[in-house]
């Protein structure tokens, strides 16, 4: 979408004759960053994603200040006037557009915002580890359905690429990526159900190099952890061996 000269002269002179009675909007109307055409490209943006095709010169102007509304920081106004558009709030509505206290509602969106990208993130990062699957049952399928116990603890192989990544979210650490460790064996230890701790063994030297709580804490149980896997890592090694 293009503007026409007069369209830019126009909304050039509205802009120039508000800095002159408003203190506030005059100091943002001059950073230097500051250009016509980046606003002419908001309100064309704004009049497209509105689906209307004729807008009255108030309902122009009202982009930039609505109801009286004075906007103290144009720049991010109209950032946040894009985070109330991505997350489908009205931008016709004096609700929205004329927030009290545009710096926390701007910050709150962001947040949100943040947030929302952080989760694709991760979820992009999980559907690319899944694809490691068949991978990873090569590698350690000859380890599926070990399981020690003695009584109340109970210790068992990690299955899945899947399983890693819910152990890592769960315990609040990174062996969600160890399912691709080759010379690595990951376990889980439980009691009563309730996760306490991952293993980590070397399957080198069929040690464990290290047991883990929730947030990489160490936990009370790790010596009762160690003495249960060392009773069984002849499991381990015939597993290997085979």
């Amino acid at each position: 979408m293009n503007a026409t000269d007069n369209f830019k002269s126009t909304i050039q002179a509205y802009l120039e004759q508000r800095a002159e009675f408003d203190e506030l909007f005059a100091v943002s109307f001059a950073k230097a960053h500051k250009s016509i055409d980046d606003c002419i490209t908001y309100i064309l943006n704004w009049v497209q994603k509105s689906g209307c095709i004729g807008f009255c010169d108030a309902e122009i102007f009202s982009q930039a200040v609505r109801n009286g509304y004075k906007i103290t920081d144009g720049s991010m106004w109209c950032d946040y006037i894009d985070l109330l558009q991505h997350f489908g709030k009205d931008t016709n509505s004096p609700k929205y557009v004329c927030p009290k206290n545009l710096t926390a509602q701007h910050d709150c969106l962001v947040k949100r915002r943040e947030q929302q990208r952080a989760e694709e993130r991760a979820e992009t990062k999980r559907l690319k580890a899944l694809e490691n699957e068949e991978q990873f049952k090569e590698l350690k399928a000859k380890f599926f359905g070990l399981m020690f116990t003695d009584g109340a603890l109970q210790v068992r192989v990690l299955e899945s690429v899947l399983e890693h990544i819910n152990e890592g979210e769960a315990m609040h650490h990174c062996v969600g990526q160890y399912h691709s460790k080759a010379k690595s064996l990951i376990l889980s230890a439980t009691i009563d159900g309730e996760r306490i701790a991952t293993v980590e063994i070397s399957l080198d030297t069929l040690k464990v190099v290290q047991c883990r709580g929730v947030c990489n804490a160490q936990v009370e149980e790790q010596p009762q952890i160690i003495k249960l896997i060392d009773k069984n890592i002849n499991q381990i090694a015939n597993r290997l061996a085979a």
